[in-house]
């Protein structure tokens, strides 16, 4: 089974959210690339996360108990700080493209 691949269910739901991340993270490296404006493609953004979340809404229990574990797992903790560390990153560059051209006051 699945065990011969992780050591835990915990290294089973970090791999799943891992791969939901990495496709957001993914899709949102690509909105900041394109010429559109930055509200249009926040918008895109939001769009995307939504039909995501949507689809694998079945996680959503498993994701809040990770979350959870947070605080007194270490390597969990990090696992989500990474992850949003990436997220805020790029969020950051987004809008700040969006101010740079005078989109965002």
């Amino acid at each position: 089974g699945l065990y011969w691949y992780f050591k835990s269910k915990d290294a089973v739901v970090a791999a799943i959210l891992a791969q939901l991340f990495d496709s957001d993270l993914a899709a949102l490296a690509l909105l900041l690339a394109e010429a559109q404006p930055a509200s249009d493609r926040l918008i895109a953004f939001a769009q995307h996360t939504a039909a995501t979340f949507d689809e694998h809404r079945w996680l959503v229990p498993v994701g809040v108990e990770l979350f959870a574990a947070s605080p007194h797992d270490a390597q969990t903790r990090g696992f989500i700080q990474r992850y949003l560390g990436r997220y805020r990153e790029a969020l950051a560059t987004l809008i700040s493209q969006g101010v740079a051209r005078g989109e965002f006051h």
